[in-house]
């Protein structure tokens, strides 16, 4: 009897530490994503498409596959009489600025420094990086009509418009370590800092992401 009372009273107290447990509301920290997706243009000519709020850490698809899909970042290759010529384009541009995605280079006179030491060490949003965001102007490139006579991508149509973009072509060709730090704040106003890890030659391109807290942000 006094076995069977002790067996109760043990498996009591487990059940009573568990509860205690779960009643802990305090939130998860945020996650550091990072994802690989393909922009040679000759398989994806669509590109890829970064939607940082889709399920519960963003999602990053293959455009030619899911043509609908909403998203906050594209990456894209056009291919000229030169090569590939890879670019970032934000969502939406400045006619519509308030329901653009806007971006800012942190590591650019805002104290955050390159690489993964730099992503690691943005720990605040701050009021100075949030004034700096901007949209897009608007991406004067059709690919349809902007074609030199081979029906590739003209160069220089192509390398001005990229010039018009917050970050463009500006990271595409860079190793991780001079990579630099981009605040973004996304389609629904949600912060993230983001950043391009890698493009290799075959199109795999990895992207690195993590959403700021309300605590990280002034």
């Amino acid at each position: 009897m006094k076995r069977i009372f002790a067996s109760f009273f043990a498996i009591g107290a487990m059940l009573y530490f568990q509860s205690c447990g779960d009643d802990d509301t305090s939130e998860p920290s945020n996650e550091t994503i990072e994802a690989t997706a393909n922009i040679n243009p000759n398989n994806f000519p669509g590109g890829i498409g970064l939607d940082f709020s889709a399920g519960e850490n963003g999602r990053l698809v293959q455009l030619d596959e899911e043509a609908s899909f909403e998203w906050d970042i594209q990456v894209i290759t056009y291919r000229t009489a030169e090569g590939g010529r890879p670019g970032v384009i934000l969502w939406g541009d400045s006619r519509n600025s308030a329901a653009a995605t806007q971006a800012v280079n942190v590591s650019d006179g805002l104290g955050v420094g390159m690489g993964k030491t730099g992503f690691d060490g943005f720990a605040r949003a701050t009021t100075a990086m949030q004034q700096a965001l901007s949209a897009d102007d608007e991406f004067l490139f059709d690919p349809v009509l902007d074609v030199d006579q081979n029906g590739r991508a003209d160069i220089d149509i192509l390398n001005a418009a990229w010039q018009d973009l917050v970050i463009g072509d500006r990271i595409v060709n860079l190793e991780e370590a001079n990579q630099p730090v981009y605040l973004v704040k996304d389609r629904s106003g949600n912060l993230y800092k983001f950043q391009m890890v890698s493009r290799e030659s075959g199109g795999a391109t990895t992207l690195r992401w993590e959403k700021f807290d309300a605590a990280s942000i002034d």
